[in-house]
């Protein structure tokens, strides 16, 4: 391959005069063929130099040959700015102050990933995609570039419990790569990834709640589980002004069934979140339960709301209404809550579900569902003269609309 090289190109870019002479005798002494002349050079590279393949490599060469300490120092010409974050930089800084002030720690792990871990996640790939290979890797277990955060993060989870870390809180923010059949350039973009397992603190003397019978011990708290997970999301979604945000359930293959969903902005996926499967978890010699999420960067940025929306404080007292709803086992929280919000009108402020249960008095196959439903009027003291008929439309609807019964 034959490059040419601009002698005032070289000058302009290393601020010096360096002649014909001096350049060529630079890129001689570098085995490299030179021909032409005065004022472009044509350099054959060898092909023991793949990394020769622009005009700028070449002058880096001459750069690196003449010697960094006898280009002179000059300020830049031109009228000076102060340096900002760009809009983009400043929600990303925004999303990990939100992650850490859910008690996420943050780490940076390789870009380089095993090109096995896709078999260890039990992924497949979109017709056409394919990993992005390194041409010189380190070694076999760092070949290709990372399609995603979580195997990374998942060796941080295993490095630490090995060292007696119990209790671990990582998020990280980085690039995934991927590449298809035809492409010249990777595809990057920026993703959001957490882990979390153990317990969000250990157990202190004051909040045990349970003791082994024989030898008196504490007993372990509680560990995390998929809606710890959920609930640093909504406190990422409440700090961004998502308005259209949802968790839809869906079966992915390195997440437990039942307790795996995908994440919905504005309708469109952005991401994933659950328990991750205990064969992916012993694939990278980790211990469960691991809750785990990963999420696009782009898309939550393009629906944050960079202006925060208050609601004046209620001047009049509200009044809470308690219903139970026995539903079959299949309807989701979700379902139901989104029926309560569809029939409430203007009076109902929110419903908050409190209790599940199932077992005596309810049917195998179905559950109960309890939600404290507020209501509140913005220029008056309700009454219950007010609030009934809404109330007994509002059991109607949801009734219908999700074949639920009213439990006494």
């Amino acid at each position: 391959m034959t490059l040419s090289l601009r002698m005032q190109r070289v000058n302009a870019v290393l601020g010096t005069s360096l002649s014909t002479q001096d350049i060529s005798g630079i890129l001689r002494a570098l085995e490299l063929d030179v021909t032409g002349g005065p004022e472009v050079l044509d350099v054959m590279v060898p092909t023991f130099r793949p990394d020769l393949t622009r005009e700028i490599d070449l002058i880096e060469e001459v750069l690196r040959l003449w010697g960094m300490d006898r280009v002179e120092a000059t300020l830049p010409a031109g009228r000076y700015r102060i340096g900002a974050l760009t809009p983009a930089q400043l929600w990303r800084e925004r999303i990990g102050t939100t992650m850490r002030a859910s008690g996420l720690n943050e780490t940076m792990t390789y870009a380089f990933a095993d090109p096995g871990d896709s078999d260890r996640l039990g992924w497949e790939f979109p017709e056409g995609e394919l990993h992005v290979e390194l041409i010189n890797p380190m070694s076999q277990e760092q070949a290709v570039l990372r399609r995603s955060l979580l195997p990374g993060l998942l060796r941080s989870v295993s490095s630490n419990q090995r060292h007696g870390v119990s209790n671990i809180h990582l998020y990280e923010i980085g690039s995934a790569f991927w590449t298809a059949l035809g492409r010249k350039q990777p595809k990057e973009r920026t993703m959001v990834a957490g882990v979390l397992a153990g317990a969000w603190h250990d157990t202190a003397w004051h909040d045990v709640r349970q003791r082994d019978s024989d030898t008196d011990a504490a007993l372990r708290g509680p560990g995390l589980n998929f809606f710890d997970g959920k609930g640093v999301l909504e406190a990422l979604v409440a700090d961004l002004g998502l308005n259209r945000f949802k968790i839809r359930e869906v079966v992915l293959p390195w997440l437990q069934p039942g307790r795996s969903a995908e994440v919905l902005v504005r309708g469109d996926v952005v991401g994933w979140l659950g328990e991750v499967h205990p064969g992916v978890l012993a694939s990278f010699e980790a211990e469960g339960p691991v809750v785990a999420f990963e999420l696009a960067v782009a898309p939550l940025i393009k629906a944050a709301q960079a202006v925060k929306k208050y609601s004046e404080v209620p001047r009049f007292p509200a009044i809470e209404l308690d219903i139970a709803l026995v539903v079959d086992e299949a309807v989701t929280v979700e379902r139901v809550s989104q029926a309560i919000t569809s029939a409430g009108g203007k009076l109902l402020e929110g419903a908050r579900l409190f209790d599940v249960y199932r077992g005596k008095g309810v049917d195998d196959g179905r559950k109960s569902l309890a939600f404290a439903l507020t209501y509140r009027a913005p220029d008056r003291t309700l009454t219950d003269e007010d609030v009934a008929p809404q109330h007994e439309r509002l059991l109607r609807k949801v009734a219908d609309a999700v074949g639920a019964e009213l439990r006494g």
